[in-house]
């Protein structure tokens, strides 16, 4: 029994087997990862990722590129560090089984503070609708954009792809 975590931008990985912690230090030219049934954590590089977390509790990162992250079965987190690295594509976001979109609010800015992201920063749309929104989810097309600013002074950003009719909110954002 054993968790897997693995980072394509640092070449390695490590998982723990029999209470003894196992290094790998060799991923190159790898693409695709698959998790294993308990809590994995699966970081991509500047390629164009598939990150499969399968059973158990995961962290998916995708890191630069436009990616492909599938959670599976668990309340998996879906991390972003930035707006600017790519439209990651999130094939399975369930809010019901506690899966959460994570942002840096160093790496977005906007003024986010720490925790689930404020209901006045998030709207459900094309566009933002006031100067406070930050997150813009379109629920039709299931297209995520962070605007830093609200105005369209500075323009939104897609940032990921949900499947469409995903009914998320404000509560499905955690910033760290």
């Amino acid at each position: 029994e054993f968790a897997i975590n693995a980072d394509l931008s640092q070449s390695r990985a490590t998982y723990i087997n029999d209470e003894v912690v196992e290094v790998i230090e060799t991923l190159i030219n790898i693409e695709r990862l698959i998790g294993t049934a308990f809590d994995d954590t699966l970081i991509g590089d500047v390629e164009n990722n598939s990150l499969t977390g399968a059973d158990g509790n995961d962290i998916l990162i995708g890191g630069a590129g436009n990616d492909r992250l599938f959670g599976g079965i668990g309340a998996d987190i879906f991390g972003f560090s930035s707006p600017n690295q790519g439209i990651d594509t999130i094939t399975d976001f369930n809010s019901a089984q506690g899966d959460l979109i994570q942002v840096l609010a160093s790496g977005f800015g906007g003024g986010l503070t720490g925790g689930v992201l404020d209901s006045d920063q998030f709207t459900i749309g094309s566009a933002a609708t006031q100067a406070s929104d930050r997150f813009i989810y379109h629920d039709t097309t299931g297209a995520l954009f962070f605007d830093p600013d609200g105005t369209g002074a500075l323009a939104q950003i897609q940032f990921a792809q949900l499947s469409g009719g995903v009914a998320l909110t404000n509560n499905d954002i955690f910033v760290v």
